[in-house]
């Protein structure tokens, strides 16, 4: 029996932001670009659009194409259904303290070692069965400050260490 390898990655939710330009984008790179650079700064991206309207294959093999081999997306679910980390001081605002991304970093090691914090919100009354180990998604989308790609790579490094 194959022993599973358990994935924690962090990622930011989108890539297409003016205010990211110059800022977290290098002031020379172009628009079409973005997708490209912001693919190897971290290990995954949600895709935005998905949220508000159904996306064309074409785009989806677009940016497939644009990514490294071993890239993951996540579809972004209806925006009624969705959102945890989008802003600390306004929504979608606001850089995450290191107190904060500390929180966050522990209780993603709890879920990816099969546990589950002892205040986890829950779509269900019963906890979540104890496994060996989860596969763990987090993705950033405090944009306006573009604090996004940046908090995203310091959660990174947060949990690299441990």
């Amino acid at each position: 029996m194959r022993k599973k390898t358990v994935h924690v990655r962090i990622g930011i939710s989108g890539w297409r932001y003016e205010g990211w330009r110059g800022v977290f984008y290098p002031e020379d790179l172009k628009q079409a670009r973005e997708l490209d650079f912001a693919s190897r700064e971290v290990d995954t991206i949600e895709i935005n659009g998905s949220h508000y309207s159904l996306q064309s294959l074409s785009n989806y093999q677009s940016w497939y194409e644009a990514t490294p081999a071993d890239f993951v997306f996540s579809v972004k679910g209806p925006r009624y259904l969705t959102h945890m980390l989008h802003g600390t001081e306004t929504l979608y605002g606001g850089q995450y303290a290191d107190p904060a991304l500390e929180c966050w970093a522990s209780r993603i090691e709890q879920w990816a070692g099969g546990k589950e914090p002892d205040d986890a919100q829950r779509f269900s009354p019963t906890p979540a069965p104890l496994r060996k180990s989860r596969d763990v998604f987090c993705y950033f989308d405090n944009d306006k400050k573009v604090q996004a790609p940046f908090d995203a790579k310091r959660l990174m490094s947060l949990l690299a260490k441990a």
